[in-house]
């Protein structure tokens, strides 16, 4: 669904532009709490700019949200 591409977006971004943990744990709070327009993420991360990052731990991040989402949408069936 939207959101499943939304994730993907974060994934690629912050592969390109790199981000830091501090902003990582912020995104993964803000998204685990909201559905929030993609623009938003954009925006944290561009002004964040380029730094290293670990990628293993944003998509660590990213598997717990996808995990998270299918039990939200397990609840509502």
């Amino acid at each position: 669904m939207t959101y499943n591409y939304f994730l993907i977006g974060q994934i690629i971004i912050g592969s390109l532009l790199g981000v830091s943990i501090s902003w990582k744990v912020i995104l993964c709070c803000i998204n685990l709490l909201l559905f929030i327009d993609c623009r938003v993420v954009l925006i944290c991360v561009w002004l964040e700019g380029l730094q290293r990052f670990d990628s293993n731990w944003w998509i660590w991040i990213t598997q717990f949200q996808l995990e998270k989402d299918e039990e939200k949408n397990w609840i509502h069936i």
